[in-house]
C-alpha cells in the first residue's frame, strides 16, 4: 500500500478545519494541510475532532460568543453570558466578571444601550425631548409638540417630562 493510499484510509472522514485558512497553516492544523497536499478527504470546515479516530466524525463547532475560536482539535470556548443589566467588558483582561450596566437617570436617555460586551452610554434629553424613566436601554423620547385646540397646556416639555395638555372642558389632563 501507498503512502498515500494508506493516509487517505487512515484520515478519511477526521480531518475537521475551522476556516480555509487552516489548510495553509502547518501549527495544530498537520492533518488539515495534509488532506490539502495530497487531495485526500476534503477538510469539513466549521468542524473539529478532540479524538484521532477513523470512525468518529468531526463534531459542528459552538456557535455563541467567542472567547476563543474553535481550531480542528478543539470546540470554540464561549465567552461567559452576562445577566440582564450587564455586560462582560471586552477590554477587562484576564477578568471574566459581568459588571452592573450604567443606568440612565431622569432628563438622560441611552445613546447607546448596554450590550453583550459594552456598557450603557448615557446622553442628556436634548431640547424637544424627555426621558422619564431611569433605563439601560431606553432612549430620549420626542416630546409632544402642541396641544390640540380644545385642550389647554399644562405643562411644557423638559428633559424630564412630556407636553402635558387638558381639556378646557374637563378638569382632568389628556394623555394622547
Amino acid at each position: 500500500m501507498s503512502l498515500l493510499a494508506w493516509l487517505s484510509a487512515l484520515y478519511s472522514g477526521i480531518i475537521c478545519c475551522f476556516r480555509q485558512d487552516d489548510i495553509n497553516q502547518r501549527d495544530g492544523s498537520i492533518l488539515c494541510y495534509i488532506a490539502f497536499v495530497f487531495n485526500l478527504s476534503p477538510p469539513l470546515y466549521g468542524t473539529f475532532s478532540s479524538i484521532s479516530s477513523a470512525t468518529e466524525p468531526c463534531q459542528p463547532c459552538s456557535r455563541c460568543p467567542v472567547a476563543e475560536a474553535c481550531t480542528p482539535t478543539r470546540d470554540t470556548v464561549c465567552a461567559p453570558q452576562c445577566a440582564p443589566g450587564h455586560y462582560l467588558p471586552a477590554e477587562n483582561g484576564s477578568s471574566s466578571q459581568c459588571l452592573p450596566c450604567q443606568v440612565c437617570g431622569q432628563g438622560y436617555g441611552a445613546a447607546t444601550p448596554c450590550g453583550p460586551t459594552d456598557n450603557t452610554v448615557c446622553q442628556r434629553c436634548p431640547e424637544g425631548f424627555y426621558s422619564e424613566e431611569k433605563s439601560d436601554s431606553a432612549p430620549c423620547l420626542l416630546c409632544r409638540l402642541d396641544c390640540h385646540e380644545d385642550e389647554v397646556m399644562i405643562r411644557a416639555c423638559s428633559p424630564v417630562s412630556d407636553t402635558l395638555c387638558m381639556d378646557r372642558t374637563r378638569p382632568w389632563p389628556s394623555l394622547d
